[in-house]
């Protein structure tokens, strides 16, 4: 049985009738504007600062990239205020395409932009370490200044001045980006716009608050979705920005993990005239697997878009458990005749689906794991492998945490739990019925090794936007041997242009869960990509051979630490 959604190609025609005032051509495909990463960006910079371009050659447009040197130009930025890193004079230059291209992506700056920097040496100079989020545009007010504030809280607290810009796009600015700082230390500067009269700041406000995982806004983006007419066929920006916004709270919708939101997106689910949107709920319901979102599943067998019917098939299937059933079919076939497999789906439910289902709803743990107030949640890591007669599978909590915990929901009699919270010991958890179903995970602090490290052969990858990320790695925990389950993706660093990073590495000697991992665990170095993380290179000793790990755990390291880079 199929449970994987295939959905069709929903294609919209956007004509974009606006100047793109990002640092980047949008004519070549690439991530949707304003779904940065900011506590990535920040990670693999070196340098993060805002400030003006002070000088910068003119743009010469070419046609073709051929025998045209990429990002050759430099622009000269005055920093108002950094955010990591100090810069060695008052003036930061910074790495651009003075060619951009029609047929592929171009980073460029011009004399008096305004940006939000992420940057990482390269050849004395500094370039951006994404070519598409690598230069925002931001608000020059400047908030309040923390003596030793971490960066994401120095950016929080200057974006939250930029609330107040007279500029209404830095403005909208700063709303997005507290979004996707992903944790505030409050939000009590963005709800007081929800009282705003402009409903696209209203719109911006909702996108960010869904995204900081506060869905008390959910009641009002459902007054929105409920008054909103039909989008046109084509949006003409910026004139039809509040449907664009339409669709990316549709968006912020399908991501939704929480189960206290079920009311809401259950309504989403069997609304009127926006497939798209009931298509988004019927993706998160799926994604919650709660046996109360059944009717639902069955009303929307019927919907006029197969793709949102086939979805609401599988919703059903999955609550039973899945496992083989001899009338389901491919969503080619569902596509060919929906209204016989929705009878079928009925028929199935009420002879043995519905069934099955209350058992699987009855035997499921149900677990809040709690953190301790200084620990930011993006960055905790979650594994469990769960046992039901006998039989036991492994997975990673994806789902993000609310309120500074997270809810973990399976169908299991057991459950093994194995969280890193960043710079303490792995916390092991073993779980079942009986036992408080609100849970602590504490952080039991460990000390930190510095590893300098030096890339021999940094060619391999110069003139590209790479980093290197540390893991650690182990062969074999709680029976389950290999993949990302054993895979803990730890700490990220921006590489110089001579191919030297820094790393601080938990002492993973003093920990007994490592410890119990057995000889085969080690820190495993790659270089990738700082957006996508796709692996370019994997980094080995380079007094090793190439089958060996990348470096054993000790409690302390060599001044300098040689590695070469090696094809993945």
């Amino acid at each position: 049985m199929q449970l994987g959604v295939h959905m069709k190609a929903n294609v919209f025609r956007l004509a974009l009738i606006l100047l793109v005032s990002c640092g980047c051509a949008r004519a070549y495909p690439g991530p949707v504007p304003g779904t940065e990463d900011i506590p990535k960006l920040i990670a693999a910079s070196s340098l993060v600062c805002k400030g003006e371009v002070t000088d910068a050659p003119p743009l010469i447009f070419v046609q073709s990239s051929e025998s045209i040197p990429r990002m050759t130009a430099v622009g000269h930025v005055r920093p108002d205020r950094c955010y990591k890193g100090t810069p060695q004079t008052s003036s930061i230059s910074v790495l651009f395409d003075g060619f951009p291209i029609g047929n592929g992506p171009s980073f460029v700056l011009r004399k008096g932009d305004y940006r939000l920097f992420f940057l990482m040496q390269q050849d004395g100079k500094y370039a951006v370490v994404d070519t598409w989020f690598g230069a925002l545009p931001i608000s020059r007010e400047l908030g309040e200044t923390v003596d030793g504030a971490d960066p994401l809280y120095l950016l929080e607290l200057d974006l939250k001045a930029g609330l107040r810009d007279p500029n209404p796009e830095r403005v909208l600015d700063s709303i997005r980006m507290l979004g996707n700082v992903k944790q505030l230390h409050s939000t009590a500067e963005l709800k007081k716009l929800e009282a705003s009269s402009n409903p696209l700041v209203k719109t911006y406000v909702w996108q960010a608050l869904l995204r900081l995982k506060d869905y008390s806004v959910l009641p009002e983006v459902a007054e929105f979705f409920a008054n909103q007419p039909p989008a046109p066929h084509e949006l003409l920006l910026p004139r039809d920005r509040l449907f664009q916004m339409q669709f990316a709270l549709q968006s912020e919708i399908a991501v939704i993990r929480d189960s206290t939101t079920l009311p809401y997106l259950e309504q989403f689910a069997t609304s009127g005239h926006d497939y798209h949107l009931r298509m988004s709920a019927l993706q998160a319901l799926r994604r919650i697997g709660s046996f109360h979102s059944a009717r639902t599943y069955l009303k929307e067998l019927d919907d006029s878009n197969a793709d949102n019917g086939f979805s609401a098939m599988q919703g059903l299937l999955s609550l039973a458990g899945g496992g083989p059933i001899d009338w389901v079919p491919t969503w080619k076939h569902f596509d060919e005749t929906p209204g016989y497999y929705a009878t079928e789906c009925r028929e199935w439910w009420a002879a043995e689906g519905e069934q099955k289902a209350k058992s699987q709803a009855q035997h499921t743990l149900r677990f809040v794991l709690s953190l301790p107030d200084n620990v930011r949640s993006d960055f905790v890591q979650i594994h469990y492998v769960a046992f039901r007669s006998g039989n036991g599978y492994a997975d990673i909590l994806r789902e993000p945490a609310k309120q500074n915990a997270y809810e973990l929901a399976e169908p299991a009699e057991k459950l093994k739990v194995l969280a890193y919270l960043p710079g303490c010991q792995f916390e092991v958890l073993e779980l079942s019925s009986g036992i408080t179903p609100t849970q602590s995970l504490l952080c039991r602090p460990l000390r930190t090794a510095q590893l300098k490290g030096q890339i021999t052969n940094p060619e391999l990858f110069a003139g590209k936007s790479a980093v290197v990320e540390l893991s650690v790695v182990a062969h074999q925990i709680f029976g389950v041997v290999g993949g990302g389950f054993t895979t803990f993706r730890l700490a990220v660093s921006p590489i110089d242009s001579s191919g030297g990073f820094m790393l601080s590495l938990p002492d993973f000697t003093t920990d007994p869960s490592v410890q119990g991992w057995g000889k085969e665990v080690g820190w495993q170095f790659v270089i990738s990509q700082p957006r996508t993380s796709n692996i370019m290179f994997r980094l080995r000793a380079a007094d090793s051979d190439d089958k060996a790990p990348g470096l054993a755990i000790q409690s302390s390291y060599p001044n300098v630490v040689k590695f070469t880079a090696v094809a993945n």
